[in-house]
């Protein structure tokens, strides 16, 4: 997928999550042309993150740190960069989906779909040459 200008601003925000959260740890994802991919492990307390780190969850109160607070923000700060420097009037689809990956087999296959995804562009009915 060869990234735009906002591609390119979209996949820098993604990386610097880690910065602002730091018991995040990112995993596979891609930038495509009108949406986002990527899988984000959340750790109790900071370190490295690994596949065998993916355990059958346990009850944790949302807190700063909640999926939904990473995304937000990362959507925040990516409608902020993008309304001052490419789109004045850009919005998100509102929400996001969101899935516990709870088995290491469960991680491999949404690895191997996020990376698999560009090459289902084509297909897309939101690609502009399927209209």
């Amino acid at each position: 997928m060869a990234l735009s200008k906002a591609g390119t601003l979209a996949r820098d925000c993604w990386l610097s999550i880690p910065d602002h959260f730091c018991q995040v740890v990112l995993d596979a994802f891609v930038v495509m042309p009108n949406h986002i991919h990527g899988i984000i492990g959340i750790q109790e307390s900071p370190g490295e993150f690994t596949p065998s780190d993916v355990v059958p969850p346990t009850f944790v109160a949302p807190s700063g740190g909640c999926i939904g607070a990473i995304v937000g923000n990362f959507k925040a700060a990516m409608t902020r960069i993008l309304r001052r420097e490419l789109f004045s009037d850009f919005k998100w689809q509102r929400g996001f989906h969101d899935h516990i990956i709870r088995s290491q087999k469960s991680l491999q296959a949404l690895r191997e779909y996020t990376v698999q995804n560009p090459l289902k562009w084509s297909l897309d009915k939101e690609n502009p040459n399927n209209r």
